[in-house]
C-alpha cells in the first residue's frame, strides 16, 4: 500500500512488475496492491518497462506516468 516508484530503468527483463499470485491469500481476504504510483519508468531491449499480473487478487488504484519503451516487446503489459 502507498508506494511510489520513480526514475527506474532496466536493460532486459521487466523494469517494474506489479504482480499478486497467491491463491491462498485471496482465500483469506488478504493481499493485493493499493495506491501504487510510478513515474518515469524506462526499459531498453526488455519484455516491458511495466507489467501487471493481478491473477487472483482484487487490487486497488495504480497510477503510472511517463513510460518509455526502447526496443521492448511492450510498453505496458
Amino acid at each position: 500500500d502507498n508506494i511510489l516508484f520513480r526514475n527506474l530503468h532496466s536493460e532486459g527483463g521487466i523494469t517494474l512488475r506489479l504482480e499478486t499470485d497467491n491463491l491462498s491469500m485471496k482465500d483469506f481476504g488478504k493481499g493485493g496492491i493499493r495506491d501504487i504510483f510510478a513515474e518515469n519508468i524506462q526499459g531498453t531491449d526488455c519484455l516491458a518497462p511495466v507489467m501487471f499480473g493481478p491473477h487472483f487478487q482484487e487490487n486497488g488504484s495504480v497510477q503510472v506516468n511517463g513510460v518509455v519503451s526502447n526496443g521492448c516487446g511492450y510498453a505496458v503489459r
